[in-house]
């Protein structure tokens, strides 16, 4: 995947409908996502030709694990609608 429009396409795609539905739009008028979205077009990858990428190295470490690429996605409630094992809940209401 490539870019954010990728991850969304995934999701739509390997997401029950409902969950879909819920992680796809924004709460009332929807300010805050528009906001969001808008604030991925401020950064552009510039890139370089004819340079040497054998020294580059992207990764990091969050929370004392190293990550291959510096970019995360913070918890969100309901996160578990889009978990693969999110049946496994064991607390009580869960379903």
């Amino acid at each position: 995947m490539l870019c954010l429009k990728d991850f969304e396409e995934y999701a739509e795609k390997t997401m029950d409908r409902k969950s879909w539905a819920f992680f796809s739009q924004g709460a009332e008028r929807e300010l805050t996502l528009r906001e969001n979205l808008r604030a991925y077009t401020r950064y552009a990858l510039i890139p370089r030709v004819l340079c040497s990428k054998s020294d580059r190295d992207l990764s990091t470490t969050l929370l004392g694990e190293k990550v291959s690429l510096p970019v995360g996605i913070a918890p969100t409630a309901y996160q578990r609608l889009a978990h693969p094992e999110r049946r496994s809940c064991s607390r009580k209401g869960c379903k």
